[in-house]
């Protein structure tokens, strides 16, 4: 088949709720996933949902309290519950436990904002663009090859992807925690 049919077959496929098939079992991957999860789509929309609504609080404190030791603090409470929402996602035997996960998520989730600021923070003005540009293609990287990342993953184990995405970001919280310098020097510092 031409590679343009093919990509229309997939994109209809994907509209219908195929998912594709799994290449380790042969089954459809929604298949596999409603199995071993037995979550529904309108469950994961809701909470989605509570996540984003949770996140918007955290945004406001870090809004509010930019340039104190707050805003660094908020940082690793960003990374951290990102790591801590992907093991509940890898442990969860229960539907209340992974809402659990995503709560705790919602409340913490900032990584893209607090990693904008960093960047803002450590960047000359002049070299900010290129900065952003290089984060903003780092990001769309990682939505492309993630996935891929993951599916493999998941082919070994359904749960992999989430342990291997928690150890990820717990390392970066670590990295956060004990190596990454404050970003902003003392004399620009809020009181």
């Amino acid at each position: 088949k031409p590679m343009a049919l093919q990509f229309v077959d997939w994109m209809t496929g994907l509209a219908r709720g195929d998912l594709g098939t799994s290449l380790w079992t042969g089954r459809s991957v929604a298949d596999e996933v409603m199995l071993r999860l037995g979550l529904s789509l309108e469950l994961a929309i809701i909470s989605t949902l509570i996540a984003v609504a949770l996140a918007i609080p955290a945004g406001v404190l870090a809004a509010v309290r930019q340039d104190t030791r707050v805003d660094y603090a908020l940082r690793l409470i960003s990374i951290g519950g990102l790591g801590v929402d992907f093991l509940f996602m890898a442990l969860a035997p229960t539907l209340a436990l992974l809402f659990v996960g995503r709560i705790i998520n919602g409340i913490t989730a900032a990584s893209f904002s607090t990693a904008s600021a960093y960047v803002a923070d450590i960047t000359p003005v002049e070299k900010r663009a290129k900065a952003f540009g290089m984060m903003g293609a780092a990001w769309g990287f990682g939505f492309v090859i993630g996935p891929v990342i993951g599916g493999l993953l998941g082919d070994i184990n359904l749960r992999l992807p989430f342990y291997v995405a928690a150890a990820m970001a717990l390392t970066n919280w670590l990295y956060g925690c004990f190596l990454l310098p404050e970003s902003l020097p003392k004399e620009r510092r809020a009181k």
